[in-house]
This record gives structure tokens, C-alpha cells and sequence, in this order.
């Protein structure tokens, strides 16, 4: 039963880093907005990730005598993309990979500039010949800097609403959005347009299934139960065309970030990866080990910091008193276990910046060892991370249906546009792209012309 009307200028679905970047940006262009987000709180995902954020032309850079470029930035994505075919077939848009790195350094700003605050660059030179991989202090830092920027620009959430379809006036323009409220339904009428970013199709069984059947449709997944792909599935119900969907590469499950401060180990009690190195290459690492067994290891400090992460890992952790408690339980030779952590620890108390096994470069930001009992063995499992498809957009973010033409009313950003998320594998893309194109979205919904009809009703 439809109970009550909504009307704003824009109103954007979802509240991740794409939507909330898309809502302020939106709310800037003395546009009226509405955000529906079917969690209770702001942030999304950009909450919950390692806080990798992919930029260029940052301060950070500067500091550093970095020099970044454009051409630099799309030439590493581009690369990151090439590097997918031989399992994939990945479509990437090359002009919107050069707008992404352009206004890159504007969206650092503008994360600046509403209370999200930044660590350090993460070296990944295998992936980024420049550094640019920037961390977050502090991933919630999202919540409460969305939260702010909306009570100063009056934009309304609604919270713990839910999505369910995309409306279309007469002259075929989206012009709305259909949202659950316990038993009722709510219409929420943009006279302007709508942004969906409501996140990619990870925690959706069916569609992982239906776009890779060989693979496991319930493997582990990262990230909030949310990304049920729902966007995506309104707008191929108006039309919307969909790109990359199938690319769903298998991880090593673990966020980057807790990776940063622990050690991989063999059923041997040997290290056998790079920890912090490419994603594809880190699952074929496990796969060569026998029975494809291996561990994450850490101490009592690495838990503390990582809580989060750590409780969205699916395997069962076992916390033990000594290393030589680790080796029994792993069933490993004696020792092999205390002498791979006192190699780990000589190295991270030495001044080297890569590691002579594996050339791990990315390591714990105050170079932590593993030394703090209680010590914690967990199963690595194989998962995916993001899935990395969506609607087609053009250069402005408007959502292009198959025949090509852009679909009056309707842009997407984040995880439900499909282009872009091919370079994910670079690290810190889907946050940085997700930020930087939402503003463009959001700018340009504000932008388009209201409704002839008046309202969109």
C-alpha cells in the first residue's frame, strides 16, 4: 500500500562513498536531496574496507617528491586491466578512467575538507609504478563526516528503507523510487534525477551464480550483507545496460589492511606469499600448497587493531599461547613456526623496506613484530572480493541503456557501474573512483533540467 509521497530534486540511493560523495556534492549545487539507504547508518562499505584509497596529485605525493600524472595513473589501470584477460574479458573506459584520475586530486580534497583524514601511502610497485595508494586513518571516518555534511546542507537520509524499484514518467524519464517502510511503500519523487549507488551483487547468490556458474556462489564475500545488487537489477528493469559482470576474480579472503599486520604460513609453518602482493597471485600461492592449506598468523596487538576485519573472516581462529602451541596445532616439524617469526622479526626491526624472501614491501605502518600472546592461527579460505559489474555510464555518469543512449534522469556510481571497477586490482580503485565519479554524478544531477511535468509526478 503506497502511503505518502516524497519529493526532492535528486534523490540518490544508497549511502556508501559513491552516494554520500554524490548526495553532498548534489546538496552543494543548491539541489534539493533525498539519500535512501537500507542500513542504518552512513558510510556503506567505504565504513568497513581497509581504507585503500586510489588518488593522484595528493599532497601526500608532494611531500614525498612523488610525481604523479595522469598518464601515469590510467597507464597503471591499464595495465591492471590487460593483466585480467587471459581469464576474463574485461571492458574498460578509457575516457572515464582519464576523468578518474583528472579530479582525483580534487576528491582528495574534497575527503579533506569534510573531516576524513588520511595515514600514509602504501607502496605497491608492482601495481602502481607511483606511489599513490593512500590509507585511511580511520575507514568509519566515513559515518561521521557524511552525517555532518548532510545536517549542514539539509540533506535527508532515510535510513533502514529499502529500494524496491525505479519509476518512469510518460516521456520515459526516471523520475523516481519506489521504497519499503516496514508494511508500507513509499514513493520518493526526484524532479531532477536519480543516482543509484547502492553497491555491487557480492552478498546476491543468484546473480554470482547466473554470471559465473563454475564458480562457488556461496564462497565468502567481504563487505555488508547489502551488496545485493538491487541497483543493478532496477535499472536493467528501465533498461540500463550492464558491462563486466562476470568479473568476480577469487581472493584470498582477508581485507588488505589486516594483511598488512600478520604473516602468511604453510602447513609447514613457512611463509609461502607475498602477503601484500597481487590478489591473483596470492590465491595461485595457496592453490600450489598440498591440500590447500594455509594459515593467517598474528599476535594480540594485530587482533586488537583489527577486530572488524577480522570478524568478517568466516574461517575459525584459534588463540594460543606460544608459537610452539601454533606448530602442534598446525602439525608442523618443531620450530619451523618460531623461526619464521624470528626472521618476520628481524626483518621488521631492520631498516630494509623489502622483503628478501618474497618482496613484500607493504608492511605494518609502525613496523609491529609478531610478539604479543596471545598468538592466532586462522584457515585461509578463497572468497571474492567486490564484484566488479554494473550499469554502462557515460563520461557524465548517466546510465546508457543496451541500445547506447543515455536514459533520461538516471545516473549510477560505486559498485553498480561496471567500468571502471576493472582496474580493482590496482588496489584502492574502488573507494577513489567511487568518491571522485559520485561527485560527478551527484554535480550533475543537480545539473539536469526538472521534470516538464513538474515534479517527476
Amino acid at each position: 500500500m503506497q502511503s505518502e509521497t516524497l519529493v526532492a530534486d535528486v534523490v540518490v540511493i544508497g549511502a556508501g562513498p559513491a552516494g554520500g560523495s554524490a548526495a553532498i556534492e548534489a546538496a552543494r549545487g543548491r539541489a534539493s536531496v533525498i539519500v535512501v539507504e537500507t542500513t542504518g547508518e552512513l558510510g556503506g562499505n567505504g565504513a568497513f574496507s581497509t581504507g585503500y584509497v586510489a588518488l593522484s596529485g595528493t599532497p601526500f605525493q608532494s611531500e614525498i617528491g612523488v610525481q604523479d600524472s595522469v598518464e601515469k595513473f590510467v597507464h597503471d589501470m591499464e595495465r591492471e586491466v590487460r593483466s585480467l584477460e587471459p581469464s576474463f574479458h574485461p571492458e574498460f573506459d578509457l575516457d572515464l578512467a582519464k576523468r578518474y584520475a583528472t579530479e582525483s586530486s580534487d576528491a582528495y580534497q574534497f575527503l579533506v575538507d569534510i573531516g576524513i583524514r588520511f595515514q600514509r601511502i602504501i607502496p605497491r610497485p608492482r601495481q602502481h609504478t607511483t606511489p599513490r595508494l593512500l590509507t585511511l586513518t580511520d575507514p568509519t571516518e566515513f559515518r561521521t563526516a557524511f552525517e555532518g555534511e548532510f545536517e549542514a546542507l539539509g540533506v535527508r537520509a532515510l535510513l533502514r528503507r529499502s529500494a524496491t524499484k525505479l519509476t518512469v514518467g510518460p516521456c520515459g524519464r526516471v523520475d523516481g523510487v519506489l521504497i519499503s517502510s516496514g508494511s508500507e511503500e513509499v514513493r520518493v519523487s526526484a524532479r531532477k534525477a536519480v543516482v543509484v549507488a547502492a553497491g555491487g551483487f557480492s552478498a546476491n547468490p543468484d546473480m554470482r551464480r547466473k554470471y559465473r556458474p563454475l564458480d562457488d556462489p556461496y564462497a565468502p564475500y567481504v563487505g555488508l550483507d547489502t551488496a545485493d545488487g538491487s541497483g543493478i537489477l532496477m535499472m536493467q528493469e528501465v533498461g540500463a545496460g550492464v558491462v563486466n559482470m562476470d568479473l568476480i576474480p577469487q581472493y584470498l579472503e582477508g581485507p588488505s589492511r589486516f594483511m598488512e599486520d600478520c604473516i602468511a604460513i604453510s602447513g609447514e609453518g613457512r611463509r609461502f606469499f607475498d602477503e601484500a602482493g597481487p590478489y591473483l597471485e596470492r590465491v595461485a600461492a595457496l592453490r600450489e600448497q598440498p591440500g590447500e592449506i594455509g594459515y593467517y598468523l598474528y599476535d594480540a596487538t594485530a587482533a586488537a587493531r583489527n577486530r572488524q576485519h577480522i570478524s568478517e573472516l568466516s574461517g575459525r581462529p584459534k588463540e594460543l599461547a606460544t608459537l610452539e602451541q601454533v606448530e602442534r596445532v598446525i602439525g608442523c616439524d618443531p620450530n619451523a613456526v618460531t623461526e619464521t617469526v624470528e626472521k618476520w622479526n628481524r626483518l621488521m626491526s631492520s631498516a630494509d623496506d623489502r622483503d628478501p624472501d618474497f618482496g613484500r614491501v607493504t608492511f605494518p605502518f609502525d613496523r609491529a613484530r609478531i610478539e604479543t600472546p596471545p598468538f592466532t592461527v586462522i584457515p585461509i579460505t578463497v572468497g571474492i572480493g567486490n564484484t566488479n559489474g554494473g550499469a554502462r555510464v557515460n563520461l557524465d555518469l548517466q546510465v546508457l541503456g543496451e541500445d547506447g543512449a543515455a536514459i533520461p534522469g538516471l545516473y549510477a556510481a560505486g559498485d553498480c557501474a561496471g567500468t571502471m571497477n576493472a582496474a580493482m586490482g590496482l588496489g584502492g580503485v574502488h573507494i577513489g573512483s567511487a568518491v571522485t565519479l559520485g561527485r560527478i554524478a551527484g554535480r550533475n544531477a543537480a545539473a539536469t533540467r526538472p521534470s516538464p511535468l513538474g515534479g517527476g509526478i
